[in-house]
């Protein structure tokens, strides 16, 4: 039982990571696009760039929530 506890523990560590890593993405892409309109960033490729980047770090999240949801959809649909 104790191996479960501490998979559990790095996989909630591993989770927590990857959402502070998205939430980082989504501010960097926010603050690229404010400064494109703003006229601070020169360069409109950056800002591009960073928003891009954030959707499809947004995207591979929502995929991984689904399989998530799937694969707990079948674990918890299966008879003991």
């Amino acid at each position: 039982m104790i191996p479960a506890i501490s998979g559990a523990s790095a996989l909630g560590s591993g989770a927590s990571s990857a959402v502070n890593s998205l939430d980082q993405t989504q501010n960097t892409a926010s603050s690229a696009a404010q400064g494109l309109a703003t006229g601070t960033i020169s360069d409109p490729t950056t800002a591009v760039t960073a928003v891009e980047n954030a959707s499809l770090a947004m995207d591979v999240a929502s995929q991984i929530q689904n399989k998530l949801i799937s694969a707990e959809t079948t674990l918890f649909g299966l008879q003991v």
